[in-house]
């Protein structure tokens, strides 16, 4: 078995990447669509967003698979992508339902004593808002 490995580079990414590593036997390095199957490709966004905190789509997750499909084609063994991902943490700020603390605070008369005016000809502040 031969160990093939994707390389994915994003904004906050280390500087060797996020690894995904995959052993593939002489039938699969000739038929590389093959090994992709839906659990396969499942498992691969799976562990590439555990790593880097990133949301995968569905286009980013294909782009990967078709540059990995056509590098391991072509005899190479390591293909690094660079992809632009959102945070996970921002994908799912826009699902937060948060209705807060409806509740209306106690109203009490604000305490007007000690506050006067310091010059001038207005009247007092318990003049203007006595009940």
């Amino acid at each position: 078995m031969i160990r093939y490995l994707l390389t994915l580079h994003t904004q906050d990414s280390p500087p060797q990447g996020y690894q995904y590593p995959l052993e593939l036997e002489q039938y699969h390095e000739d038929n590389p669509e093959k090994i992709f199957t839906p659990e396969a490709c499942k498992t691969l966004k799976n562990y590439l967003e555990h790593k880097s905190s990133c949301t995968i789509r569905e286009h980013h997750l294909n782009q990967m698979i078709n540059t990995w499909i056509e590098d391991i084609a072509e005899g190479y063994r390591e293909t690094s992508i660079h992809l632009d991902l959102p945070f996970l943490f921002e994908e799912n700020v826009e699902k937060i339902q948060d209705l807060g603390n409806q509740e209306l605070p106690n109203l009490f008369p604000p305490d007007l004593t000690g506050i006067e005016p310091s010059f001038g000809v207005l009247p007092s502040l318990e003049d203007i808002y006595s009940p």
